[in-house]
């Protein structure tokens, strides 16, 4: 999809989906299938996924749900996924709040405190 686009990178030691562009109905496929490829890495590593959301400027409920399933898919294979979603990003962050993304992932403000947070807990 034209302006929509999944980088992975690695931050902090972690590897980083950066979500760039509208995550709905026609790019949420996009988003599952980076997931698969970096759950494996991820596993492997035996370090947690971050999928980073700053520079995401639309989710809608099938985006939303690919996020959730997202961390649940990382539970299946013994990867813990947090999110970045920062406040500022307000159009994103009200749907991670209202579909409560929070209680099947750790949401953070911003990547420094996902961070902080997964050294904190390792």
């Amino acid at each position: 999809m034209e302006g929509f686009a999944v980088f992975p990178r690695r931050a902090g030691g972690l590897p980083l989906l950066d979500v760039v562009g509208e995550l709905d109905i026609a790019t949420a496929p996009e988003l599952t299938d980076a997931v698969a490829t970096a759950l494996v890495g991820a596993a492997s590593d035996g370090v947690p996924l971050v999928l980073d959301l700053t520079r995401c400027t639309f989710l809608d409920s099938s985006g939303s749900r690919a996020v959730g399933m997202a961390a649940r898919q990382g539970a299946g294979a013994g990867v813990r996924v947090v999110l970045v979603s920062p406040r500022s990003v307000s159009a994103v962050r009200r749907v991670v709040e209202h579909v409560g993304l929070a209680a099947v992932m750790a949401v953070h403000d911003d990547l420094d405190a996902a961070l902080a947070g997964e050294a904190a807990s390792r």
